[in-house]
């Protein structure tokens, strides 16, 4: 897959829905609009059956990361997206089976800077989507974000968490429950004297 700028395509994430369908995630780089959010569906030979792109209002580099499906027919997509005036802020995407992008949001830290959201979890238990990643905050520098949605994209409730040294480098990206409904998360956080470790 080229994004027809002989420039930098990558993959970021992959899934399977209940159809044995394939669900790339990522960025292709477009003339003009630098990285675009990429998604595309496959069937299992990995024949492509739809894609779409999504290009941030500024032009400038947006990339999509990894998926969750809510059991509804609706896939929803995080990363980025460079907005206007915004810069470069966390994003979350709603699509339909046909992948048309029927809804989505942006979310800034209070210092503004690169903001990301890495991570996406669909709770069947809540019906609510949990989202990891990272907000840049005035005095902190890059902040541990959790954050929980309901599946029109409003905010159920969010934190944030500082390391003890105010590095770009506390990040949320993964996220699983065990049996008895613990939320599990990892990532990486700033660190008095080992620059930053992993963090859970």
């Amino acid at each position: 897959i080229d994004g027809g700028s002989n420039l930098g395509d990558e993959a970021r994430g992959v899934a399977v829905d209940s159809s044995g369908n394939i669900f790339l995630a990522g960025y292709i780089t477009v003339p003009g609009q630098g990285r675009d959010i990429y998604l595309a569906r496959y069937d299992s030979d990995l024949v492509l059956q739809d894609s779409e792109t999504v290009n941030g209002d500024a032009n400038g580099d947006d990339e999509g990361y990894v998926m969750a499906f809510d059991g509804a027919g609706f896939l929803y997509l995080v990363g980025y997206m460079t907005e206007t005036g915004a810069g470069h802020n966390a994003w979350i995407g709603k699509f339909n089976s046909n992948l048309t992008l029927v809804d989505s949001t942006t979310v800034a830290g209070s210092e503004g800077g690169d903001d990301d959201a890495y991570g996406i979890l669909f709770d069947p238990v809540s019906g609510n989507i949990y989202v990891a990643g990272t907000l840049r905050e005035t005095g902190e520098g890059a902040n541990i974000w959790l954050a929980i949605y309901d599946t029109d994209l409003g905010v159920v409730e969010e934190i944030t968490r500082n390391g003890p040294v105010g590095w770009d480098t506390d990040k949320a990206r993964f996220m699983i429950f065990d049996d008895t409904r613990h939320l599990f998360v990892s990532g990486s956080m700033s660190q008095t004297t080992t620059e930053y470790d992993i963090w859970i």
